[in-house]
This record gives C-alpha cells, sequence and structure tokens, in this order.
C-alpha cells in the first residue's frame, strides 16, 4: 500500500504539542490564555484598523499566496521567501499562533494560512480561533485600535515537504484503497456541469469524492467551524472511511484549505494537492471523471 510517514499521529482531534488547546481555538479559551508566553495573535481582514483582537498583528495574508508559479495560479511560496515572511511577522520557531478571519469570507485565506504554516513546519503551533472576530465581538469580548510594536522574528524553516503533493504522486496514491481523495468545490465544479474557471477538462479527479468547502461550517451561522465530531460525521457520511488518509484539492487550491484544516481537526491523515484541478486537468494522462449530463 502507497503510504506516506503519518506525520498526523502525533495528535489526537486536533490536540496540539505546544502550549494551544486546539487547531480549533474556542474563543473563551484565548481570552484566558492571552499571556502564554510566545503567544502570537494575526488578523486575517481588511479592517484591521477599525477593530480587532487586543494584541493581534495584522497579516497580509496574499503575501504568503505566490499569483503564479511554473504556469499555476495560487501557490504555496518558495521556502526561503517564506523563511523571510514569516520572520517579518515576528515568528519564531518556538512561537504559539493563533490566526483570526475578520468574517466568514475570510475563512477559505485564514486556512490557507494554516496550510502555508503547517509547509513551513509550524502546524503543530498554529490554530484558528473558531468564528473569528465576529464570534468574539458577539460575545462582547473585548476588541482594540491600537497596534502592538514591529518585532522581527528569528525564525528558521524546517519544511514539512510530506504534506503537499505532486500530481504524479496523486495518481500513484489512487491506487490505494485506502486513500481517499477530497474535491472541495462546489457540486457543479465537481460534476462538470460547470467550468467556471475554464479548465482544460470538466469534472473531477477519479475516484474523487465531493466535499464543497463550506459545508465545514455549522448549520446556522457561516463564521463558526464545526466541531471534530461533526466533521468526522462530514467525511463518514461523504463515503471517507474513519482513520483513512485523504488527499484534498480544488480548482487553484484556496478551497481545498478548507478541507485540509477540517481533517486536522478531525485527527487525520491529510495531504494537500496544491496544483490542483488546474494542474490535473492539462495532464492528458491523468484519469478525469467526465461531466454528468443533465436531461
Amino acid at each position: 500500500m502507497y503510504k506516506i510517514l503519518l506525520i498526523a499521529a502525533l495528535c489526537i482531534a486536533g490536540t496540539l504539542l505546544t502550549g494551544l488547546d486546539s487547531v480549533l481555538i474556542d474563543s473563551n479559551w484565548l481570552q484566558e490564555n492571552m499571556e502564554i508566553p510566545d503567544l502570537l495573535i494575526f488578523h486575517i481582514g481588511q479592517e484591521y484598523k477599525d477593530n480587532h483582537i487586543p494584541g493581534a498583528r495584522y497579516l497580509p495574508v496574499y503575501d504568503f499566496i505566490q499569483p503564479e508559479k511554473e504556469g499555476l495560479e495560487d501557490e504555496c511560496p518558495d521556502p526561503m521567501m517564506l523563511e523571510h515572511k514569516l520572520k517579518q511577522l515576528g515568528i519564531k520557531n518556538d512561537s504559539q499562533i493563533v490566526l483570526y478571519y475578520e468574517t466568514s469570507a475570510e475563512i477559505s485565506v485564514t486556512t490557507r494560512m494554516f496550510v502555508t504554516l503547517d509547509y513551513a513546519g509550524m502546524g503543530y503551533n498554529t490554530g484558528i480561533l473558531n468564528g473569528g472576530l465576529e464570534k468574539w465581538i458577539a460575545e462582547g469580548k473585548a476588541v482594540r485600535q491600537d497596534y502592538p510594536a514591529n518585532i522581527m522574528g528569528d525564525f528558521s524553516i524546517d519544511v514539512n515537504y510530506g504534506m503537499l503533493v505532486t500530481g504524479d504522486t496523486v495518481l500513484q496514491m489512487l491506487e490505494d484503497e485506502y486513500t481517499f481523495v477530497v474535491d472541495a468545490r462546489p457540486e457543479s465544479q465537481y460534476d462538470g456541469s460547470e467550468n467556471a474557471a475554464g479548465f482544460a477538462r470538466a469534472g473531477h479527479i477519479m475516484y474523487a469524492v465531493n466535499i464543497p468547502f463550506y459545508e465545514i461550517t455549522v448549520d446556522d451561522n457561516d463564521y463558526e467551524i464545526k466541531d471534530a465530531t461533526e466533521l468526522e460525521t462530514l467525511f463518514t457520511a461523504s463515503g471517507v472511511e474513519p482513520g483513512c488518509p485523504m488527499i484534498t484539492y480544488c480548482g487553484t487550491g484556496m478551497w481545498a484549505s478548507n478541507i485540509y484544516f477540517a481533517a486536522r481537526v478531525a485527527g487525520y491523515e491529510i495531504y494537500f494537492y496544491d496544483g490542483s484541478f488546474q494542474e490535473w486537468s492539462e495532464n492528458e494522462n491523468y484519469p478525469v471523471t467526465e461531466p454528468v449530463e443533465y436531461d
């Protein structure tokens, strides 16, 4: 059976090996633990100057997404460039990092930043605040408008190469009946009835199951992420067997980060196909399930 070392074996249901509570951070826990040594809180969104969590720093998330790389969009940056940018944020190797999104519209870019930090070797030092700023404010917790002093971090990257997979690796892993491929796009793009991005082929990676990226949030609001039990139910209901490794992808590698993060919360072994369908659809050697035809 084709298998990559199980990095996630060091955690259970999203628990971190650090001072953080989980990869999915509860707002009350954060409020009570803001004095953790080396804790860094980062705000993702455009209205940082108006309201942010006390002590939070602004994170320009699109600086950490390479817009074009070898003909592909939205890729992980070069490791040395990534190391420099993380230093500029004040990150050190022993930093404890909490990311939060300003509104539900920033969930995918926040989970994408989690993927990037995991690639940089900081995945087990990083969590995302569940509910983001919206829930924080709704609960009456304090916000600020002042800016923390800018500092330079002493960070040395330790690239987690194993969590990113190439198209060729995905092709090999398709032969493993215990490895599941998860397409994070909306159903119309998964089944090929819509080719919104104009990819070379429509449809999806053969044998992939569909879990649209927006299904990781709870049913009665769009800014709170489901807990580990609810996410495991989501995966199993979609055909992913409990405990089996997953590969996730989408169109260009943005929406797939929601599924990657959700899998980490639920304690699954998860890999990220950054090239995603933009790359897969271009290679005739990569099998695609053709678009459905509706009457």
